[in-house]
């Protein structure tokens, strides 16, 4: 139950929440309680240079159009606050790229119309207190009277046609031979009459969201709304009760069931702490990039890492009309990268002038992989390119094949004490990144990956021209890239595969051979890969799969020198059977 007048959301209350108000002084003015006079205000369009901002930020929605040509300016990251504006975010190239900037660390936005991960939406509550139906002693007499008002009416169905006629003019014209017109009331009288219904229909308002509906789950009203995908967002955010509808006429006959429910998520402190509270930590990305017909196993990859992982997951690719992209991002809110936002016109041009010094830059016999090596390769400059267009820092970059069994958040302290960027041991002469740590940038690996290109002698010490090899002979020149362990203190286990155990929590990383073994090998290699320090073939090798305290599968490796078992933090899934590592399987 909602307590007191501080309790339940509004969009002046949310506003007031923050630190500081920048919109147009027509906007700022606007609600005569919260004006230009505000210590928090700010004309937004006073802001022409660099710009010391705080964390919070308030602004209208109607100038988020002006908004945008300002970000350059802010000096710091921030979350942004839009409301009071009967504007609806849409699924456009302004909203898009404001929720994407690198000053950006999260979006609450009322009105929202489509899914992305750095937006979440805010419901528009009650009216302010510039409005008679804002009133807060109106509205608290109505919650604090609930438990005495009795449910005697069905359906209330009264608005105003003019605050969104076409829509609302179709509701009315479809439902009025059908449904009961309810009494018109005064302010006074509103909210007390509203509680009595079991049900409300309410049509849009000015913007998608309306007073009515927020008003409706307030007072324990059930609201009939049509479907949109506000409604979609709202339901799986707040998972209130609605009847849904297709089209209004759906109601004509309908048998409606109505039980009480509980609304205390709306209490105004769970919302100041989702926006305030919960963004104080450090984040991490999970970065992972294919260029070329994005594999159906793409999809047990994200599914899998979204068991584990809530911060951001990028996804670099060109293959824009995939038949995947819808899923990826409403069902695992992925914020897609296009490969041209990021590509590397210099790798490009370094590829296309030393062609020769690959040895089989194109593999025959890998359907719709051919590129493999040279994509490989170029992984890692697209992965720089996005770090340092948004900013970023604790990037996890994954390959596609890779399956996580842990939250890397869990860990992050851990590789922040390796360095700027981890890789791992497979065998003779090759560092794997499948799974990779960046602290800030790859810069200097970069250019080392160019020279690697370039200088024959490299060519010739190491017989191919690949991503692995290079890291392997940067780390001989620079020695600062930290290996994580792929296995306990074996002696007869390569030293470089455990150099670094026990440091990680009694867990461990696969660069290949642990995948191997437990899910099989890609069917284009026809025998067993031996050249791996951890092999196939290799029978004392022990491994179980057991369910974490959430319930998810996860593999072990038996650690035989100290008894213990260990968390293998990632599969490298060689065969490409993904759907076989999954901890839970895919719904």
């Amino acid at each position: 139950m909602i307590l007191n007048n501080e309790n339940y959301i509004s969009g002046e209350k949310i506003q007031l929440e923050t630190d500081l108000f920048i919109t147009t002084q027509y906007n700022l003015n606007y609600n005569p309680n919260i004006t230009i006079n505000h210590p928090k205000a700010l004309d937004i369009n006073t802001i022409n240079s660099n710009f010391d901002n705080p964390k919070f930020i308030y602004t209208c929605s109607n100038d988020l159009n002006i908004f945008k040509e300002k970000l350059d300016f802010f000096n710091n990251q921030f979350i942004l606050v839009s409301h009071n504006s009967d504007t609806n975010i849409i699924d456009n190239e302004l909203y898009k790229y404001i929720a994407n900037h690198p000053k950006i660390i999260k979006w609450f936005s009322q009105n929202l119309m489509f899914n992305h991960p750095k937006i979440e939406m805010l419901p528009i509550g009650f009216a302010n207190t510039q409005w008679k139906h804002g009133n807060n002693k109106i509205i608290m007499n109505t919650i604090n009277n609930l438990d005495n008002i009795k449910k005697i009416n069905d359906i209330y169905f009264y608005f105003t046609l003019e605050t969104n006629y076409n829509k609302r003019n179709d509701c009315y014209q479809k439902l009025r031979s059908y449904i009961l017109i309810s009494d018109k009331k005064t302010e006074e009288e509103y909210f007390d009459y509203l509680a009595t219904f079991k049900f409300a229909i309410c049509p849009e308002g000015n913007g998608v969201d309306s007073h009515r509906l927020w008003e409706c789950f307030y007072f324990k009203v059930i609201p009939i709304v049509l479907d949109n995908p506000f409604v979609q967002i709202l339901k799986n955010k707040y998972k209130l009760p609605m009847i849904i509808l297709n089209d209004w006429s759906d109601l004509i006959g309908m048998q409606l069931t109505y039980y009480d429910f509980d609304n205390t998520i709306l209490d105004f402190d769970n919302l100041k702490k989702e926006i305030f509270n919960n963004n104080d930590k450090p984040k991490m990305s999970l970065i992972y990039s294919f260029i070329g017909t994005l594999p159906d196993y793409t999809i047990d990859s994200i599914y899998q890492a979204r068991l584990f992982f809530t911060d951001d997951i990028y996804l670099i690719f060109d293959d824009l009309n995939s038949q995947y992209l819808p899923k990826l991002i409403n069902d695992y809110k992925v914020i897609i990268i296009n490969y041209n936002d990021v590509i590397d016109n210099n790798f490009i041009n370094l590829f296309n002038n030393y062609k020769h010094h690959w040895e089989a830059p194109y593999i025959e016999g890998l359907k719709g992989r051919e590129l493999l090596m040279i994509r490989s390769y170029e992984r890692l400059y697209l992965v720089n390119n996005l770090i340092k267009k948004l900013n970023l820092k604790d990037v996890l970059t994954l390959e596609i094949d890779n399956l996580i069994y842990n939250n890397p958040y869990s860990l992050l302290d851990k590789f922040r004490e390796c360095g700027d960027y981890t890789a791992m041991i497979t065998d003779k002469n090759n560092y794997c990144i499948g799974y990779m740590y960046v602290k800030n940038g790859l810069d200097k690996i970069i250019n080392f990956m160019n020279e690697f290109i370039v200088n024959i002698n490299y060519r010739y010490q190491y017989y191919s021209i690949t991503e692995m090899k290079a890291l392997y002979a940067y780390n001989k020149i620079y020695k600062d890239l930290y290996l994580l362990p792929v296995f306990f203190n074996r002696q007869d286990i390569n030293i470089e595969c455990h150099l670094n155990y026990n440091k990680f929590n009694d867990t461990v990383f696969d660069g290949a051979g642990h995948g191997i073994k437990l899910i099989g090998r890609d069917r284009y290699h026809k025998s067993p890969l031996l050249q791996l320090f951890i092999n196939e073939l290799d029978d004392t090798i022990i491994y179980k799969w057991e369910k974490n305290n959430d319930g998810l599968l996860v593999p072990y490796l038996l650690d035989t020198i100290n008894n213990k078992w260990l968390l293998i933090n990632n599969l490298h899934i060689h065969s490409k059977e993904l759907d076989k590592g999954l901890s839970k399987p895919l719904e």
